[in-house]
């Protein structure tokens, strides 16, 4: 974003100006005369300076309304210092007429005027409405008098490319619809937007669901008790084996479990839950919420919905014990025994 500098033009109007009044039919019975005289005094620039998207663009103004940020564009302050046979201020003669032409008009085509105006739309004309036909004066309705100018442009989407240019003159009214047009100046302001000739593609984001992370429930395998043998049997060995009170309640003293919260969201499956494996009631030092695993679908990414009054099913443990390895040798060594003890009463 840069202002285009201020340059002196050409006395009396440029070619470009006066056209502009001979093809504009509002015009017509006027008299724009170009002088022959330069001024004696000079035009004192108080500000000027390009406005980006971060930048309060005319915050010199005492009114709030005429200050603005978000667009981008440019804030000009002329002050007419007139000398010796200068026209002077005070007498309503002195009057600013602005040619501009831009990229970026503030009506669309159909001549509306609106906020946003129509980017890519040329306005080549008179910085006034364009229904205004009492007079070509920008101070009729903008931001001048007779010794001073300022002016606003702005455009309110700063992501596209704009350029502006005027052509300011001062003016004075010596009849009705007469005009002498004095000196002036060239001003404006460019904003360029670069943009990638590749531009890297956007990534679309993905969202990957969390996934809870199971690990298994270790469940010792309970010890199995000593093989209680009867010497007197016959046979030289053991023919029985003692396996009750592996499971029941008994023998709940010997399985050292863990246990874990239903919700899958607030678990963490390697926490260890201390209690006392003398208390008979230690499970019931878990969370009442808690569900029991026989009840919990583990394939399921559903929390299982179970009614209080609901019964628990027995009938079915969710965790597989392994046989025992030292029981299968006990076993096998048993059945060893009683085929020898077979054998040698054959042999008898």
């Amino acid at each position: 974003m840069s202002p285009r500098y201020v340059a002196p033009i050409q006395l009396g109007g440029t070619r470009a100006f006066l056209n502009m009044f001979k093809n504009d039919v509002r015009w017509r019975g006027w008299d724009f005369i170009s002088s022959k005289k330069n001024l004696y005094g000079n035009f004192e620039i108080s500000n000027y300076y390009g406005c980006g998207s971060q930048t309060t663009c005319a915050k010199e103004e005492s009114n709030p309304n005429n200050r603005i940020r978000g667009g981008v564009g440019a804030y000009i302050d002329i002050k007419y210092n007139s000398q010796k046979t200068d026209p002077k201020p005070g007498l309503g003669k002195i009057h600013w007429i602005q040619h501009i032409v831009n990229n970026h008009s503030i009506y669309n085509e159909y001549q509306v005027h609106t906020d946003e105006g129509t980017h890519g739309l040329r306005y080549d004309g008179l910085d006034i409405p364009i229904s205004m036909n009492v007079n070509p004066y920008y101070d009729t309705l903008g931001t001048a008098n007779e010794s001073s100018f300022r002016d606003k442009s702005y455009r309110l989407d700063p992501k596209n490319p704009h350029t502006w240019f005027a052509e300011l003159y001062l003016v004075e009214e010596t009849a009705e619809r007469e005009v002498t047009i004095y000196n002036g100046i060239r001003w404006g302001w460019i904003n360029k937007v670069y943009r990638r000739k590749n531009p890297l593609p956007i990534p679309i984001p993905i969202r990957i669901p969390e996934i809870p992370k199971f690990e298994p429930i270790p469940i010792p395998i309970p010890k199995i008790p000593d093989l209680v043998c009867n010497p007197g049997s016959g046979g030289g060995g053991c023919n029985r084996t003692q396996t009750d009170g592996i499971f029941d309640n008994d023998s709940i003293e010997n399985i050292n479990q863990e246990i874990s919260y239903s919700n899958i969201d607030e678990t963490n499956w390697t926490e260890d839950f201390d209690f006392d494996i003398n208390d008979p009631d230690w499970i019931e030092e878990q969370d009442p919420s808690v569900l029991e695993f026989e009840n919990w679908d583990w394939t399921s990414d559903e929390e299982p919905i179970l009614d209080e009054n609901q019964e628990e099913d027995n009938s079915e443990s969710p965790v597989s014990v392994p046989e025992s390895t030292s029981a299968l040798g006990l076993l096998a060594l048993g059945a060893w025994g009683i085929m020898k003890a077979m054998k040698i009463r054959l042999e008898k």
